[in-house]
């Protein structure tokens, strides 16, 4: 029939999500700061400055197939509310230390 409509995949995404990774960025940074403090106090020596800093970040699309599969079989109207979205960064830190 004409009214038909196929569906193959759906996903949401974040149009603007620049704030987001910048305290996205800043936390992973002080996450590995205290790990290293803390690291480096067990160790009885103390923390230096930051040797090296590598960077890798990730936007997380939220698929939606599976949830237009059973609403195509079910044929029902429900409106799709987009869910949760993640973003991630993930910062590794070469701290030098002292003493």
């Amino acid at each position: 029939a004409g009214d038909e409509v196929v569906v193959h995949g759906l996903s949401f995404s974040i149009e603007d999500d620049s704030a987001l990774v910048v305290d996205a960025r800043a936390k992973a940074f002080e996450e590995a700061r205290a790990k290293a403090e803390q690291l480096a106090s067990l160790a009885g020596v103390e923390l230096g400055a930051p040797i090296s800093i590598v960077e890798s970040s990730s936007r997380v699309p939220v698929p939606f197939a599976g949830e237009l599969r059973a609403l195509a079989e079910a044929d029902v109207t429900t409106p799709i509310e987009p869910g949760a979205q993640e973003v991630v960064v993930t910062v590794t830190v070469r701290f030098g230390i002292r003493g």
